[in-house]
């Protein structure tokens, strides 16, 4: 039997466009190329919008928890040292001394936090101390 030359494999060519892909009948069946490039743009778009929803929120509460740890830090210095100087009686208001000595720090680290705020951190450093003093008054009291 002879052999026959074979059938060429593209038949028609469609072009949708330039680098965009191709569709190719071959024996009857359809096939379409695709450039790959687009679908890679787009995934890596997806990516990085996902990343941005996710990621954002997550640094901005990290930062948030830093920033009160400072304040927080802050004031606990500040109440013991206007604790200290009300027990010598250099200071007469001893909450007053504590607001301005924050405001006075974190104007220094270029931090800002409305009045509020740091009236609850002067008052969690207050309540802390507090029950740190106590805790300890019942320790000495159970061991007498």
């Amino acid at each position: 039997m002879a052999r026959m030359a074979p059938e060429p494999t593209v038949k028609r060519r469609f072009s949708r466009g330039i680098d965009r892909g191709s569709i190719y009948i071959i024996k009857g069946m359809i096939y379409m190329t695709v450039d790959l490039t687009e679908i890679i743009v787009a995934l890596i778009g997806l990516l990085a919008s996902v990343l941005t929803i996710l990621v954002t929120p997550w640094i901005r509460s990290k930062v948030g928890n830093a920033r009160w740890e400072q304040l927080q830090m802050i004031a606990r210095v500040a109440v013991q040292a206007a604790e200290q100087l009300g027990v010598t009686g250099k200071v007469d208001n001893k909450f007053e001394f504590a607001m301005n000595r924050v405001q006075k720090e974190l104007s220094e680290y270029r931090l800002s936090f409305d009045q509020e705020t740091i009236r609850d951190a002067i008052e969690s450093a207050v309540l802390e101390m507090d029950g740190n003093t106590i805790g300890i008054k019942n320790v000495t009291m159970e061991y007498k």
